[in-house]
């Protein structure tokens, strides 16, 4: 025996319910794997200027706290950390030559004086992962006898 009409147009509905349905969930799982992805890939990128900010900040404080300290000719190059990551460091000597002499604020004693010895210490870290290439430079200013050993 057949069944009737409406119990077939009925199970026809139903089956059209379940697609539907099943479209729907597959689009909200393809959102929300979307934005997992995106989520990784800002912590990815939030781990990575952490760690080039912790590099910049090793590599400004090797070359400012050094005892004798000197202008480079040419930029010193680090080898590549375990995410390779490098750095390039330029010391430059703050001179009337170069034009970038620093001065004396002109309201204290003495008036407007040039400061001597003074360097510039310039450190960029590049780092190259998944294809993708960047840097960031960070810098600092010292005072040559800030750091040099007292002898007695």
């Amino acid at each position: 025996m057949k069944a009737p009409f409406s119990t077939v147009k009925r199970r026809g509905l139903a089956l059209i319910e379940v697609l539907l349905a099943v479209s729907l969930f597959g689009l909200a799982a393809l959102g929300l794997l979307r934005a997992l992805t995106m989520m990784a890939q800002a912590a990815n990128n939030a781990k990575m200027e952490i760690r080039m900010m912790s590099v910049l900040q090793s590599a400004l404080t090797q070359y400012a706290r050094t005892s004798r300290i000197e202008a480079t000719e040419r930029p010193i190059i680090s080898e590549p950390d375990e995410l390779g990551v490098w750095t390039e460091t330029r010391i430059e000597e703050m001179s009337e030559g170069n034009g970038t002499q620093l001065f004396t604020d002109p309201s204290e004693q003495g008036g407007k004086q040039p400061l001597q010895q003074m360097f510039h210490v310039i450190v960029t870290a590049h780092w190259e992962m998944e294809g993708g290439k960047g840097e960031t430079t960070a810098d600092t200013y010292r005072y040559a006898p800030l750091y040099r050993q007292q002898t007695q």
